[in-house]
């Protein structure tokens, strides 16, 4: 099998269409200006069709053991390249949050909460972005994954409305409008880093958030392991006022393997 050697960047687990947001907010343009790629890169294998639906859950492996679990992400290109990220992961009753934030500081970064309904999939709660101080809230809530998991080459597609107050007084909406996301469980693919080589589950989400002040459009690809959660995203992000380009963003982030 071929090898691609991925150069470019990774978005946020589960929930890239919550994050796409973001970014429209800091109002300047911006092309990942002073950021230098990583001193590694991950390697993908060719692609294999998908043969069954992926579970709901697949994404919550790192709480299958325990109540509480953290990772280390590297950020291979973007902003804070060859800087490590620190995900946690906690579960209480029927709710599961997770947090990240840089190594290098303890002030979070962003913080997902997710429920597992049993009738709709894996429900996004509720989403804080502590850089720019707002929630992003969505209506009718947003479903990361349908309960009837995600069929191969099948999109599973949203319309919800989004707004964004802020942290401090939730009664001023900073932005609001309209997303479309559409997620596709493509494949699944051979990744390795460091030595490690994962078995994962290839998906693609395509957001676009119109809002009053400008429209994002977000790619994100990620690879997911049985048994692990996720491993890899990559993500690319374009955003427009007045059908003029005023940012683009791209990102990766990969798992470090553990003692690497």
């Amino acid at each position: 099998m071929g090898e691609t050697r991925v150069r470019h960047s990774l978005s946020f687990p589960l929930c890239g269409l919550v994050m796409s947001a973001f970014p429209i907010l800091t109002g300047c343009a911006s092309t990942n200006a002073g950021a230098k790629p990583g001193a590694e890169s991950m390697t993908l294998l060719a692609e294999q069709p998908a043969t069954s639906p992926l579970p709901p859950d697949v994404e919550l492996a790192p709480l299958k053991q325990s109540n509480t679990a953290e990772r280390r992400l590297f950020i291979q290109e973007g902003k804070n390249a060859g800087a490590t990220i620190i995900e946690t992961w906690k579960k209480e009753g029927d709710r599961y949050t997770l947090s990240r934030r840089l190594e290098s500081s303890n002030e979070p970064i962003e913080e997902h909460t997710f429920a597992l309904d049993k009738q709709k999939g894996l429900v996004v709660e509720s989403s804080i972005d502590y850089v720019h101080g707002v929630k992003v809230e969505f209506s009718p809530k947003l479903v990361a994954a349908p309960a009837a998991g995600l069929a191969p080459g099948i999109a599973f597609k949203q319309s919800p409305a989004i707004r964004l107050p802020t942290i401090k007084n939730p009664s001023k909406i900073r932005e609001r409008g309209t997303s479309v996301r559409e997620v596709t469980y493509l494949g699944d693919q051979t990744v390795r880093f460091r030595g490690v080589t994962w078995e994962a589950h290839h998906c693609r989400e395509v957001v676009t958030n119109d809002l009053k002040s400008a429209k994002a459009t977000r790619t994100t690809d990620r690879w997911i392991v049985d048994g692990v959660g996720l491993v890899a995203e990559r993500y690319e992000e374009k955003v427009t006022a007045l059908g003029l380009p005023i940012e683009s963003t791209v990102r990766a982030l990969v798992l470090l393997p553990e003692g690497k």
